[in-house]
């Protein structure tokens, strides 16, 4: 190895040790003030603060709020459900325009990709009305009258089903794969969907990582539509990444001088609590997640 080499490899190393350091220092402030109490935490005044008695139950009592655990409770249903109807609809319309043949397919598929070329902040007043003008919802008749799909779960679950991004990963990944799985199947009888789902699928479960985290990060982070579509739906509807904008009104304590207090530290364990899942998440699926973004782009 020449010197030139290692002085690279050396740098890179150094670059990318410095970035962690600052991309980790912020959960590691979270959890240091998470174990203070919410009245030391006002005189702290330091890069990292120490607890002088360091104390865990922030943990616990944060799940002792009731609209936290519907919050938590909320998201985890909306994310299962996504997870489910993205892979399998990825799946069958990536198979469609990978092995389909069918008249215009080239240009389906080009003019689906296309729709990712449009900045969502353009479609947000269209989508607003159209949510609101949903037929036979929320009070609905045909066109006119109600609230259609805001402030209720049909806004969370129905948009966003099929996902062009995971879509064309998933095509290009059977893009790699040879015909005589499908031939042999099909000699045995197997049908269209025996075959993707039996057949593809077990192959393709790279990709597949690569969807799940997408969709879990996602769905778990998304802020914009509660606060857009359902910011009048109560506790049975919040998501826990626009449910902790509201935990500083259930957090707030009185000191003995009649000051009011926020509770810091617990509003810090609630975060660090909603930024676990995807992180650990992540470190489970990272080898599958590169793996699936390489094999994704061998071909096409």
């Amino acid at each position: 190895m020449t010197n030139h080499s290692t002085g690279m490899r050396i740098a890179t190393y150094f670059i990318l040790t410095i970035g962690g350091v600052f991309m980790l220092y912020p959960l590691v402030y979270a959890f240091l003030v998470s174990l203070m109490d919410p009245y030391e935490f006002t005189t702290a005044n330091s890069l990292f603060p120490i607890a002088s008695k360091p104390d865990f139950s922030k943990y616990v009592e944060i799940f002792k709020i009731h609209d936290v655990v519907l919050w938590f409770r909320n998201t985890i249903l909306r994310v299962i459900w996504y997870m489910f109807w993205t892979v399998g609809t990825s799946l069958v319309l990536g198979y469609f325009f990978s092995k389909g043949t069918f008249f215009g397919k080239r240009f389906m598929f080009y003019l689906l990709l296309s729709t990712m070329m449009i900045p969502a902040v353009t479609t947000m007043v269209p989508i607003y009305v159209m949510y609101a003008r949903w037929p036979w919802a929320g009070g609905n008749d045909i066109f006119f009258g109600g609230h259609g799909l805001l402030n209720s779960w049909g806004v969370m679950l129905l948009p966003g089903l099929v996902q062009v991004y995971s879509v064309f990963l998933v095509k290009q990944m059977y893009e790699t794969l040879p015909n005589d799985y499908e031939e042999s199947a099909r000699m045995d009888g197997a049908g269209t969907f025996r075959i993707i789902f039996q057949i593809f699928a077990p192959m393709l479960k790279p990709v597949i990582a690569v969807i799940l985290i997408n969709d879990f990060v996602g769905i778990w982070n998304d802020f914009m539509t509660n606060l857009i579509y359902t910011n009048s739906g109560g506790p049975n509807i919040t998501m826990i990444s626009f449910g902790i904008t509201k935990l500083p009104g259930y957090l707030t304590q009185q000191d003995l001088s009649n000051n009011y207090v926020l509770d810091y530290p617990t509003l810090f364990a609630a975060a660090l609590l909603a930024t676990v899942p995807t992180v650990a998440l992540f470190l489970v699926l990272q080898k599958r997640i590169v793996q699936g973004l390489a094999m994704s782009g061998l071909k096409g």
